[in-house]
């Protein structure tokens, strides 16, 4: 990976992907690289979500396996390297409601949100 503000776009890294996804000046890319442990890959993944702000996208290397509901927090990317690599995965036993979920739904609240962006992900609940 050549820059630490870069996202993939197809098989090559572009700095100019951030812009087209967050256009806010202050946007970050948070790194999440699982390890396919439960308590490490939540605590990774919840940390990320909730240090973000509105622009940020959240990188998801690897397969991630959790035993919390992924908050998907409005105006942020959640993206993956690839389907294929990139997993998210409800740990054995957690039995969860959600496995991602957005924050209008977390809240109870009526009505879409703002957008998010999820993308080259794949979400697996084990059911």
């Amino acid at each position: 990976k050549p820059c630490a503000r870069c996202l993939p776009v197809g098989m090559r890294w572009h700095p100019f992907a951030v812009l087209l996804l967050a256009p806010s000046a202050g946007a970050r890319q948070l790194d999440v690289r699982c390890q396919r442990d439960v308590v490490a890959d939540t605590a990774a993944m919840l940390g990320a979500v909730r240090s973000s702000v509105k622009g940020d996208v959240i990188l998801f290397v690897g397969t991630c396996m959790v035993n919390e509901t992924v908050p998907l927090l409005e105006g942020r990317g959640y993206i993956g390297e690839d389907r294929a690599s990139s997993r998210i995965v409800q740990a054995s036993g957690a039995n969860l409601r959600a496995l991602a979920a957005s924050e209008a739904w977390l809240k109870g609240t009526p009505g879409p949100g703002t957008a998010t962006r999820i993308a080259h992900l794949t979400f697996d609940s084990n059911s």
